[in-house]
């Protein structure tokens, strides 16, 4: 019996300090999750209801990584880490239905010593972009402007590949 509670004793502890730290981890927010919510943030704020954007398939590509001089100290060095989030976004027009999925990428740089990720730049796929790329009018599979300036170039890779919905 002494021995049983001895045990018992000893899992209770490990298990609170395995507990305890899950919750201390679940404050920090990793880099693609930092990336991904400004990215979700930049999008709703272009929509006619911010607070009804729904979100799904959403991916990060990881650019280019590096090192440079600090802006207003030069001898101060930053590591700084480019990104693309990519994603799919359902937004309400202005009778309050849903509209249906639009993809939709940002760009960003996050900066070591910034507390944030700056967007460089963002784009959803609005009627204008659906229509097919000059290039693309003559083959099977035309691209769509948007997938031509963004998507296929910033989002498709081995696990999303390129898509073709461009309008002939």
């Amino acid at each position: 019996m002494g021995l049983c509670r001895t045990v018992i004793k000893g899992m209770d502890m490990r298990f609170l300090l395995t507990l305890a730290l899950c919750l201390s981890l679940l404050g920090c927010d990793s880099t693609d999750e930092k990336v991904i919510k400004v990215a979700k943030s930049t999008i709703a704020e272009q929509l006619m209801d911010p607070d009804a954007a729904k979100f799904s398939d959403v991916f990060v590509h990881r650019g280019e990584k590096g090192t440079t001089n600090k802006s207003n100290d030069s001898k101060k060095k930053v590591n700084y880490q480019f990104f693309t989030v990519c994603g799919s976004v359902n937004g309400k027009n202005a009778f309050g239905a849903y509209t249906g999925k639009t993809r939709f990428i940002v760009n960003l740089v996050d900066v070591d010593s910034e507390s944030k990720p700056s967007v460089i730049h963002s784009a959803y796929e609005n009627e204008g972009l659906r229509s097919s790329a000059v290039s693309a009018k003559k083959t099977e599979k035309p691209e769509s402007l948007f997938e031509y300036i963004y998507w296929n170039k910033d989002c498709a890779d081995e696990h999303h590949p390129k898509t073709y919905t461009g309008i002939k």
